[in-house]
């Protein structure tokens, strides 16, 4: 069977309305170029919060996208039976990360994963660029505290039920480097949170300002620089 030129097909072509673009002409839009940006967030929550914080998330990938970054967000660019550990070392190690920081995300193991994974990689700081959201207290002792202790806590129920298993029956990639994970996020969380509040991030507000201008020039600097090295 050839497929040069189907008789139907040509037939289609001529028969087709004026002003109609051919679909099998169209060439698909191409990727963006350059260092890829990462959205870091919480997701999966129906709440009124959790639809609020979905929807600036979306103006922001739109945002990004519509200024030519190669934006990189795990519902769009994950597909069926993709890594999430893969994608999460992958954000870790990227050049430039956008965090969104919700209470929801500071008690995700795999958000919290992944900003543990930012900050193990040099040029925290500058990679970095966080949207802090009004419900994650970073800024209180008290609030602050409470997410050390919830990680704590995590820590040792994991470290409970680990106890009761044999170590016979666990691989090196399974209940281990999840124990192991948690156990990271615990050590460091107090360490991380510390540093960002001693940032300033501004409110979502002011950042979300002419389609999240002052995002988009700290983006650009940081991938100025990192192209310079």
């Amino acid at each position: 069977v050839t497929l040069d030129s189907p008789p139907a097909l040509e037939h289609g072509r001529r028969g087709r309305r004026p002003g109609l673009a051919d679909p099998l002409a169209m060439e698909p839009e191409p990727s963006p170029a350059g260092p890829p940006v990462y959205i870091s967030y919480a997701w999966g929550d129906d709440t009124a919060e959790g639809k609020r914080r979905e929807g600036l998330v979306d103006r922001l990938y739109a945002s990004l996208k519509a200024g030519e970054f190669n934006v990189r967000r795990d519902k769009a660019d994950m597909g069926y039976k993709d890594l999430i550990s893969r994608f999460m070392r992958e954000l870790g190690a990227a050049p430039c990360v956008v965090a969104v920081i919700s209470d929801r995300y500071l008690r995700s193991e795999y958000c919290m994963y992944e900003l543990q994974l930012v900050w193990r990689n040099p040029q925290f700081r500058q990679r970095l660029c966080p949207i802090v959201l009004p419900d994650a207290k970073i800024n209180k002792f008290a609030s602050l505290s409470e997410y050390v202790e919830h990680w704590q806590t995590e820590l040792d129920d994991a470290e409970k039920a680990w106890s009761r298993i044999k170590l016979a029956n666990t691989a090196p990639d399974g209940l281990h480097k999840r124990i192991d994970r948690i156990r990271r996020v615990a050590q460091k969380v107090d360490e991380v949170l510390n540093y960002l509040a001693d940032m300033n991030t501004l409110t979502p507000q002011k950042l979300e300002e002419n389609d999240f201008a002052v995002v988009k020039e700290a983006i650009k600097k940081r991938l100025r620089g990192e192209q310079a090295v």
